[in-house]
């Protein structure tokens, strides 16, 4: 039998310090939930939300594909028991402020080991021209 391929990432990495370190640059980020509708923990959704947007989802249904198909690992990274449904994704990512989003992000990025780093993968973004007043569009790709 084929060994899980989560179990080998595992041997390769400290689990508890990566999510720290997610915790920690992802901890200024304000909740924009109601407490009562606050079932995952922020830096896990931030976290779910991470690992699909690095993995090609460029939409919240997307994302919420992505977390279904690897529940599994989310289960052993996070302890989480079933799947975000879409509008949890929808709720948070229509809320939440990117300025300092985007700030935690880089301040994240710039803590990551150099071998980590060596080996990201390039991320690029640019304005949406054409929209009014400061509801900007931001692509990243």
């Amino acid at each position: 039998m084929k060994k899980n391929s989560y179990d080998n990432i595992a041997k390769q990495i400290d689990i508890q310090d990566f999510l720290d370190s997610v915790e920690e640059s992802f901890q200024d980020i304000e909740d924009p939930r109601l407490k009562r509708n606050q079932e995952f923990s922020l830096s896990q959704l931030l976290l779910i939300i991470l690992c699909a947007t690095i993995a090609g989802a460029n939409s919240i249904t997307a994302i919420r594909q992505y977390t279904h198909f690897k529940l599994d690992m989310f289960k052993k990274l996070l302890g989480i028991s079933h799947a975000p449904c879409y509008m949890v994704f929808w709720w948070l990512l229509t809320r939440l402020h990117p300025k300092p989003l985007q700030k935690a992000f880089f301040n994240w990025v710039s803590k990551l080991p150099k071998e980590f780093i060596e080996k990201c993968i390039a991320i690029d973004g640019k304005h949406l021209n054409g929209l009014i007043g400061d509801n900007r569009c931001h692509l990243v790709a």
